[in-house]
């Protein structure tokens, strides 16, 4: 991330230079500067705008802003033209806020943090025993305190499916949520605990349930680059055709990877596995990646391919997926 920041900062200071406008600028404890324009600013938090991150919330306690008033104050520069100091003009009003900015202050004003989210919309197709068409929604929300994320995320798919005898149905939907909380231990130790539900009638699960506790460590960190592993236990209730002991104790491992490509390109990408400790017959495993365009500040686009098998879905469930998803996102 310091990396990254650096880069902006030093473009952002060789524009600057070369325009003669000056611009409000976001002054970190340990010295790092962002410049942008300030939004708003209270005891608690410090909301800026910066053309390429967006509109970031910082702690009072952890930067001050330097605007154009007091730049042109403190410097007192000499005109061009009399020798004397320069007035110093009232800064330019800030931007319109967003409505995903107005959104961003609502939270603020219940839980101070760092707030960013999604909402996905599209298509993907998905292929078991038969070919599936599903029309897909999704949404996010994550909340960063200190050391403590906390993500939201649910969604829904309406499905179509056709048979191999070419029949088109609506089948099969699917649709659940995930709560998900992780503690920073250290600069790369965290805690991770997950709880999610489930209802996916195309796989024959009537209803699922289940808490993962993981312990994890970030193999790679830097700006551009974030590659984590965690393992712990899982608890699973799953109720689903075929399943006699609808109770799971499960081992599960988990991988994940971002990569900043570049500034409007990223690569997401996560596999995870779970199976009983004395029965390696009842597992399941995901794969999964994502190729990400930032097409403007509040507009994304993604392709996603996943790769998945579960045999604890009992024997008339759907074992085997892939799955293929083209979506166009709004970020906040």
């Amino acid at each position: 991330m310091k990396a990254f920041l650096t880069k902006v900062l030093v473009f952002a200071a060789l524009l600057g230079t070369a325009t003669g406008a000056r611009a409000d600028v976001l002054v970190f404890d340990n010295g790092d500067k962002l410049t942008g324009k300030l939004v708003s600013q209270d005891t608690d938090n410090i909301h800026f705008s910066n053309p390429t991150l967006g509109v970031i919330v910082v702690p009072t306690a952890q930067a001050h802003v330097e605007t154009a008033k007091t730049q042109v104050a403190a410097s007192g520069a000499p005109s061009a033209v009399t020798g004397h100091p320069t007035n110093s003009k009232t800064p330019a009003p800030a931007a319109p806020l967003t409505y995903g900015d107005r959104f961003k202050l609502l939270v603020n004003d219940v839980v101070p943090g760092q707030v960013s989210g999604r909402l996905d919309a599209g298509v993907n197709d998905s292929r078991t025993s038969s070919v599936t068409t599903q029309i897909m929604s999704v949404g996010n929300l994550t909340l960063k305190n200190g050391p403590d994320t906390y993500d939201l995320k649910g969604f829904y798919y309406y499905t179509a499916t056709t048979d191999m005898n070419g029949v088109v149905n609506r089948s099969a939907d699917r649709y659940g949520s995930d709560m998900t909380y992780n503690r920073d231990l250290s600069a790369r130790l965290f805690v991770n605990n997950q709880t999610g539900y489930l209802r996916d009638f195309q796989a024959n699960i009537n209803e699922q349930a289940r808490d993962i506790l993981g312990l994890g460590y970030t193999v790679w960190k830097s700006g551009n680059v974030n590659l984590a592993f965690q393992a712990g236990p899982t608890e699973q209730y799953t109720d689903a055709d075929g399943v006699a002991d609808k109770w799971f104790t499960l081992g599960t491992g988990k991988q994940t990877l971002t990569w900043n490509i570049s500034d409007t390109l990223r690569l997401e990408q996560e596999a995870s596995a779970a199976a009983e400790p004395n029965d390696f017959n009842s597992y399941n495993w995901k794969l999964s990646t994502a190729l990400i365009n930032k097409l403007d500040r509040n507009l994304e686009l993604s392709l996603r391919f996943s790769q998945s098998y579960n045999t604890l879905v009992g024997t008339n469930g759907t074992r085997s997926e892939q799955l293929l998803a083209l979506a166009l996102g709004m970020t906040f």
